[in-house]
């Protein structure tokens, strides 16, 4: 199986949990192009695409003993280019999480969850120069962060009017200016599943889920971590129905954290 990191037709969501679930022999190459196979960008970025193809071909029509297949593998390329091996699943099973708590005056590793943010949710599609929104940021890593999975972001949200959405985009800022990395988006009414709806209740604070896209990333020591809230994502999600007032509670009853999954891989 191939799967493009940054393909946004068939989202790397798509693999999250449905390869690890596969009770057959399976291969997974993914890594940092689009909607193509990994000798269809610009290099062959894999090396030997065509002829791992042809190998798969050979040992599942042919019977041939390949020896390229006895292993569940996931080959994964990361944002610096260098390809990570995983056995037998990915997004890694023993993955541990580390956790950003959002306060209001940034995210913190140690910091207690406290206070409360809040940005105005208008109809339609905007940008993210003529909307509303709140942009937290993190101290400098003091060290690199390798990440290989889905992050996740807990919130309790206050919504003023019953048909907010939710965006969420991760950047990171290298001392030349954030580069978008990762986003998640909801609409609460489906906070619990498509099966089922239930809208906000005006005024109530309500705990959601925002879940962003699998990644394979290295954010470099002496980084800062970005997280923006909003109601849009310039023309990629779904616009809002409602306009009116969003409040995020970061109190110690209901923090709001970041879970970042960190690859069993990292040194």
């Amino acid at each position: 199986m191939a799967q493009g990191l940054a393909d946004w037709n068939v989202k790397p969501d798509h693999i999250d949990p449905w390869f690890n679930e596969l009770d057959v022999n399976k291969t997974l190459v993914a890594g940092q192009w689009g909607h193509a196979y990994p000798a269809d960008t610009d290099e062959d970025v894999y090396g030997d695409w065509w002829e791992l193809a042809v190998a798969f071909f050979d040992q599942t029509l042919d019977g041939a003993d390949t020896g390229l297949f006895a292993e569940d593998r996931a080959y994964i390329q990361d944002n610096a280019g260098d390809w990570q091996t995983y056995e037998d699943t990915w997004p890694p099973a023993e993955a541990e999480h580390r956790f950003l708590n959002l306060t209001a005056d940034g995210l913190g590793w140690d910091q207690a969850p406290e206070g409360e943010v809040g940005w105005q949710a208008t109809k339609g599609q905007q940008t993210a120069t003529d909307a509303s929104q709140v942009v937290l940021r993190s101290e400098e890593l003091d060290e690199d962060l390798h990440l290989s999975g889905t992050p996740e972001l807990n919130l309790t949200v206050e919504a003023s009017e019953d048909d907010v959405h939710l965006v969420a985009v991760l950047a990171v800022d290298d001392g030349e200016g954030p580069s978008r990395q990762n986003f998640g988006y909801l609409d609460p009414t489906y906070r619990s599943g498509l099966e089922d709806p239930q809208r906000l209740i005006p005024g109530e604070p309500t705990p959601v889920t925002i879940e962003m896209y699998p990644q394979e990333d290295v954010i470099p020591a002496g980084s800062t971590i970005e997280l923006t809230l909003r109601s849009h994502d310039e023309g990629r999600t779904v616009p809002a129905y409602d306009s009116g007032e969003v409040t995020v509670h970061l109190d110690g009853e209901r923090p709001g954290q970041l879970a970042l999954p960190v690859s069993p891989l990292a040194e």
